[in-house]
């Protein structure tokens, strides 16, 4: 996000130099979406998906990434942008954004928080299906994004598994962090496996032993395994991702050369 903040179109140049020609959207980057396309357009870019920045929330995280705002407070400000209430309102924006962008999938990032219960669970499962009909009437799809903290056991399962469950499954879509999926102890090519026909994009990220973020092929996620049990599941867009990075660039140089150097990956 910093890079972009300062140079938006420098930026996207780079990373289709790089050789990318997919990119995920955050909202539209608090810009006019028409101009955004233009600018990915410019650089031979298109973009399947955004991940959904209601209202101001954009804005948030790029002060929190400078330092800004705390952990907590970025943490609240997400609660009251996602307020289940509004769902029908920050639904809306991003469908005119998806429509303006050429997007296909408008996803919901988890916001799990340790605190929550059967309660949050059901309002998220409420809010997933109610986002996946709007989406539905658009000409859209939903999908929504998983971390870890959502793997936590609720009512005798684990919340993710619930969510998956209770959601229609051709309303909500899955969109499967496999760094994530596995810092809470669990196996993405199980789940792609269990749920067949649910995941259709991915998030490409290392994490070393001790749980840090790192470059795909440097930590101990098994790439060619979840490469080969995504080809399978038809996933439809990987996107690789880096949570809070040190060099984006040449972090992100380092993950395309190692991931198309597996086979089946193709630039």
């Amino acid at each position: 996000m910093k890079l972009l903040d300062q140079d938006f179109d420098g930026t996207l140049a780079a990373v289709a130099a790089i050789g990318y020609r997919e990119v995920e959207t955050v909202g539209a980057f608090d810009r006019d979406p028409a101009q955004v396309a233009d600018a990915l357009a410019r650089h031979g870019l298109t973009t399947p998906s955004q991940h959904l920045m209601p209202g101001n929330l954009y804005r948030d995280f790029s002060l929190y990434n400078r330092g800004g705002l705390s952990w907590d407070e970025i943490v609240r400000r997400f609660a009251i942008a996602f307020d289940f209430a509004q769902v029908d309102r920050f639904i809306a924006e991003a469908i005119e954004r998806a429509t303006r962008l050429g997007q296909r999938y408008i996803t919901w990032q988890t916001n799990w928080q340790k605190q929550y219960g059967l309660a949050e669970l059901k309002q998220h499962i409420a809010a997933f299906n109610r986002a996946g009909a709007l989406c539905r009437s658009a000409g859209l799809q939903f999908a929504f994004h998983n971390h870890n903290l959502e793997f936590a056991v609720i009512d005798g399962m684990p919340g993710y598994d619930r969510m998956v469950i209770e959601t229609d499954p051709d309303l909500v879509k899955l969109e499967l962090d496999f760094m994530w999926m596995t810092a809470a102890g669990a196996d993405p090519v199980a789940y792609l496996e269990r749920f067949p026909g649910r995941y259709r994009m991915t998030h490409l990220k290392d994490r070393t032993a001790d749980g840090r973020i790192a470059i795909p092929g440097t930590g101990v996620e098994n790439f060619p395994r979840l490469i080969a049990a995504s080809e399978k599941a038809g996933i439809e867009h990987a996107f690789v991702e880096f949570d809070q990075p040190v060099d984006p660039l040449n972090e992100i140089t380092a993950a395309w050369k190692y991931l198309v150097s597996l086979k089946g990956m193709r630039a």
